[in-house]
């Protein structure tokens, strides 16, 4: 099978192909109690509905090569949604000073997020976690409470539209994100030096790679893709609205998990968060249609994060 370059050698597809096997198994599965689930309208769905998630999950898998995580990305998403709807108050107006301000304060939070990890020492986790709880104040500050406005109509068309050969706005958008993001990865120094900070930071840093400054920009990256799912799913929604992030928090760790980027750091690959976005979307589709309750939903989530870790897991060399 062929195999993706990293900065330590060869990564096998394995994980990859082990999470697109497992989400075309649902498919086939749910095409056998309902109608239409395995119909190209419902995986148009599918996959758009995948964008999101996806798309805050390009943070996830940097932050966890480098071997941190990035838990602020709830209220990154959410802030960034109430800025973009009260900046442009659902007109076309301000947009660009909108895209503006939501850049800087994505960007400045995730320089925050990297300056705690690498020059403070306060671990991923704690870090990030505490700027989540920032960024609901800042977002609580900001809106009094009540989100004021509504999504300006290119990010409506862009988050709901249709685009060439009737597949959605959203598909195509995330496409193009995805293509630089592995291009990042495989062409790039940067691709190249997150590979080696979370193999081996120490080793990195006497090599000459300026690991604190990756892990920076790592976060910053992060931060940003947060805020670039808010705007889409503003525009999806057609509002901003509290909450509209929480689901994210983990489920972008999972995605990432699930397509074989390792929480040891060291290994990963966006194309398999992808995989990890369509599996996880097409099990939630999959328990709705079937009407399984919450509980049963969320153990079977768990279950198959393990499974996927374990389809993954590296055996030790000798």
């Amino acid at each position: 099978m062929t195999k993706l370059r990293t900065a330590g050698g060869w990564l096998a597809y394995r994980g990859v192909g082990a999470a697109y096997a497992a989400a075309i198994v649902l498919f086939l599965v749910g095409s056998l109690f309902i109608r239409g689930f395995f119909g190209w309208g419902h995986i148009l769905a599918i996959a758009s509905t995948a964008g999101f998630v996806g798309i805050v999950g390009i943070g996830q898998t940097f932050t966890l090569i480098t071997g941190g995580i990035d838990l602020s990305v709830a209220y990154m998403l959410n802030f960034g949604a109430l800025l973009v709807t009260g900046i442009t108050l659902g007109s076309s107006h301000h947009f660009g000073l909108a895209l503006l301000v939501v850049g800087a304060v994505a960007a400045l939070t995730g320089l925050v997020n990297g300056v705690g990890i690498t020059f403070l020492k306060i671990p991923p986790l704690i870090m990030t976690l505490s700027m989540n709880s920032i960024l609901e104040g800042a977002a609580l500050l900001y809106s009094n409470g009540t989100p004021q406005g509504a999504s300006p109509p290119l990010l409506t068309a862009l988050a709901t539209g249709t685009g060439p050969l009737g597949i959605p706005w959203l598909i195509w958008f995330w496409a193009a994100v995805t293509a630089v993001v592995l291009l990042i990865f495989r062409r790039t120094v940067f691709g190249r030096w997150t590979y080696a900070t979370g193999s081996a930071p120490r080793a990195s840093w006497l090599s000459g790679i300026p690991v604190d400054r990756v892990v920076i920009l790592v976060y910053m990256v992060s931060a940003v893709a947060a805020a670039l799912a808010g705007l889409l799913l503003a525009g999806y929604s057609g509002q901003a609205y509290f909450g509209m992030g929480d689901t994210y928090q983990l489920e972008s760790v999972a995605v990432a998990v699930i397509g074989g980027t390792s929480i040891l750091g060291g290994k990963g690959s966006y194309l398999g968060t992808v995989a990890g976005a369509l599996l996880l979307t097409t099990l939630t589709s999959l328990l709705e249609v079937l009407n399984v309750g919450a509980s049963m939903e969320s153990m079977l989530y768990g279950v198959v994060i393990i499974v996927m870790m374990m389809l993954n897991r590296q055996r030790p060399t000798s």
